[in-house]
């Protein structure tokens, strides 16, 4: 059976999907021989300079920046590139089916453990498109940020700048539904992919590869009035993928007839994501907390739901320490409750006799509050973050007063120097005032050895001890003022 090729480069296994303007395959590489999946625009264009290729590659650009954090649970892309007059980009092949299909083939009875896992690491991918994005995605200079002066690799990020960055790098996907979620077959992973209506925080979109608004069936009320795409719009669709995945089918379903869909259809069902309530989620096996995150997803008022996925994963986490602690506490976990047609069925957990008495206590404890205990650890998480602004000052004040101590140092070490030097300068010149008087003394005697002038030489001899007496003392009070210069001066005065 002889395959399609294109160039002379892939080799094309299979289609895997088709969308308004480009179709999905699998494909091995002819030369390299690796297998991955290709998205190509049906359009040809003459060269790389073409318009439409040049579109194609800013709609590339929102999927290429996700693949900075190599984060796991996110289809990951390569570099869009023209083969044979084909624009096309690389994916990494997932071998597995979507969500859509892994529902209907349990039968619309999704394992609870699945269903958990599901939440756990779609939630962390939409937590990092929302949010995390921006810390592999900033740019030092174009963005302004100042170098940490403790670590050169790392910059300085108040909390407005993070706001600023956040807004300006999240990516919302803006098409979750159970097609866009892949499960893989090796080891049960999944992958959320086709980012084919993503806008970034600078307004870029990406167009359609499947439908023009996204998938009716979790379309978020305001986005049937045309309202600008939103993370809160995210939220939504991802709380309608977890009800189908609890309950068999969307809160909501489309009702088709023949393969057709009306335009009454879409507008009644536009009516109900905007005002029904969806029926209630009959599940025993469903955990507390998870209830209370489909709950707050489905909310119609954007403003009442989570305000991005971080914040929606914040809760999936607590409920999953939660449960981990019970368990390690041998509590009972607690259910939520059946409503039967007819009567109001509560199931208990049952546990060995010798726990009865520490289930009786945990019993009567109240459920955790996932709403205070996540503005606690938000409290605590600022607190941190002021704690390690108040140790870089600490550190800093540390290493201004060593400077000073230095400082004083050198200055008590000059002053010491000067004092010695000042000490001896008196000393000299003390001893040169004694011998200058001596050789007087001697030349008198030479030439007036008459009495008179002898006691006039005692006289002196008894001021030169005196002046000898008075030089002793400067070792002690060096810098004050000389009593030689007082003898010298009254001397002068006579």
């Amino acid at each position: 059976m002889q395959q399609d090729t294109l160039g002379n480069e892939y080799v094309l296994l299979k289609k895997l999907g088709a969308g308004g303007y480009a179709d999905v395959y699998k494909a091995r590489h002819i030369v390299l021989g690796y297998i991955r999946a290709i998205r190509m625009l049906r359009e040809r264009v003459p060269d790389e300079s073409n318009e439409v290729y040049q579109k194609f590659l800013r709609e590339c650009r929102v999927l290429l920046r996700l693949g900075n954090g190599c984060h796991p649970n996110i289809i990951h892309i390569y570099q869009p590139r023209l083969v044979d007059k084909t624009p096309l980009v690389e994916m990494d092949y997932v071998d597995g089916m979507d969500l859509k299909d892994y529902i209907e083939q349990q039968n619309g009875q999704v394992n609870i453990d699945e269903v958990i896992r599901m939440a756990k690491e779609i939630g962390s991918a939409l937590a990092y498109c929302h949010r995390d994005i921006y810390k592999v995605c900033y740019d030092r200079d174009e963005d302004n940020l100042m170098d940490d002066p403790d670590d050169g690799e790392k910059v300085l990020i108040d909390d407005a700048t993070e706001r600023r960055l956040i807004e300006k790098y999240r990516v919302i996907h803006n098409d979750i539904q159970t097609r866009n979620i892949m499960r893989r077959n090796s080891d049960g992973m999944y992958v959320l992919l086709d980012f084919g209506l993503a806008i970034d925080g600078n307004g870029d979109v990406v167009n359609s590869s499947r439908r023009s608004k996204g998938a009716p069936e979790f379309k978020p009320p305001e986005k049937w009035d045309d309202d600008e795409p939103t993370t809160q719009g995210d939220i939504y669709s991802f709380g309608c993928v977890l009800y189908a995945m609890l309950v068999g089918k969307p809160p909501f379903p489309l009702e088709v007839k023949n393969g057709h869909v009306s335009m009454s259809a879409l507008h009644e069902l536009g009516l109900k994501h905007k005002s029904a309530k969806p029926a209630p989620i009959r599940r025993s096996d469903a955990p507390d907390w998870l209830l209370h995150v489909v709950e707050r997803c489905l909310e119609k008022n954007p403003a009442d739901r989570y305000e991005d996925a971080y914040e929606m994963y914040e809760d999936i986490r607590a409920g999953l320490e939660y449960e981990k602690q019970l368990a390690r506490g041998g509590a009972v976990v607690p259910q939520p409750k059946i409503y039967d047609d007819e009567e109001e069925l509560v199931v208990v957990s049952v546990r060995p006799p010798k726990e009865l008495k520490r289930e009786q206590q945990d019993a009567t404890q109240p459920a955790p509050n996932l709403e205070k205990e996540r503005q606690l650890q938000k409290e605590l998480d600022d607190s941190r973050r002021a704690l390690d602004g108040c140790r870089k000052e600490l550190d800093g004040c540390k290493k201004e007063l060593e400077s000073s101590r230095k400082s004083c140092k050198e200055y008590k070490q000059r002053c010491e120097g000067n004092r010695s030097r000042n000490t001896w300068l008196w000393l000299l010149t003390g001893l040169a005032l004694v011998a200058g008087a001596v050789a007087g003394v001697a030349l008198k005697e030479t030439l007036f050895p008459n009495k008179q002038q002898a006691e006039k030489i005692v006289q002196l001899q008894e001021q030169v001890d005196s002046l000898i007496e008075v030089n002793d003392s400067l070792q002690s009070a060096p810098n004050a003022k000389s009593p030689i210069v007082n003898k010298i001066n009254q001397k002068k005065s006579k």
